[in-house]
């Protein structure tokens, strides 16, 4: 059975073969399979014109898809550049919260971003504390960067001076590693928006693919050696025709 397999995948492999080459060159068998001086010869033509066809052809086509991929690559770096730029300048702008809870005394506690003041949330960037002792009250007063202030009391009875001074003192160090930060965070959004700006007019390797592809469209378009190739195939065709009287495809 494996036997009689096989041999119906021979003849079946050798019956297509034929076929192709009896449609190559057509004419019947004498002339597709001869050994005969005049047929082989006009095969021989006929083979050589059409793979110079095939040659120059295959070779134009890849140079012609070399230089459009060398333009979508360009294209798609120039576009990754400015996505990567935009997200980093986005995630520079981000509103950070409220960051992690570093401690709190009474109405007011210290975050990393931000200080919660009897319930409100006051950005700590440009904020302003000081301690205030008093006979009844300890004060703690918190002034915004546009001038007001307001203040947190603390009960002598309740708290202790050295407690709310310490709490005072953590606040003030919070501060300055927010105005540190802030001032770092502008300077890297300057830096990202000047690079973003120039990599948008950073265009020069886009234009320098289009003008080669142009560049090699043109030069295609006017080269000769295709159409004397051409020429030369249908010359090859004429030649079997008058031959065999039967025109063989291209």
């Amino acid at each position: 059975m494996v036997v009689v397999k096989l041999l119906a995948g021979v003849a079946l492999v050798v019956a297509v073969g034929a076929g192709w080459r009896r449609y190559r060159y057509p004419g019947g068998w004498d002339v597709a399979f001869s050994s005969g001086p005049h047929h082989r010869a006009a095969r021989r033509d006929l083979d050589a014109a059409r793979r110079a066809v095939r040659t120059l052809r295959s070779a134009a086509r890849r140079e012609l898809a070399g230089a459009r991929n060398e333009v979508d690559r360009a294209e798609r770096a120039y576009r990754r550049r400015i996505e990567l730029l935009e997200q980093r300048l986005e995630r520079l702008r981000e509103d950070p919260g409220r960051g992690r809870l570093i401690t709190g005394l009474g109405p007011v506690s210290l975050h990393e971003h931000v200080l919660v003041f009897l319930g409100n949330d006051v950005t700590l960037a440009g904020l302003q504390v000081r301690f205030e002792r008093g006979r009844t009250d300890h004060h703690l007063y918190v002034t915004l960067p546009g001038g007001h202030t307001d203040l947190a009391r603390y009960p002598v009875a309740d708290r202790a001076e050295d407690e709310v001074r310490r709490f005072g003192a953590a606040v003030r160090k919070a501060i300055a590693t927010e105005n540190r930060l802030r001032d770092q965070q502008a300077a890297s959004i300057r830096k990202t928006e000047a690079e973003l700006e120039a990599a948008r007019g950073d265009t020069g390797p886009q234009e320098a693919a289009r003008r080669r592809l142009e560049d090699v469209t043109a030069r295609q378009r006017e080269d000769k050696r295709i159409g004397a190739a051409l020429a030369r195939l249908e010359d090859a065709r004429d030649d079997w025709e008058a031959l065999t009287g039967r025109r063989p495809p291209p």
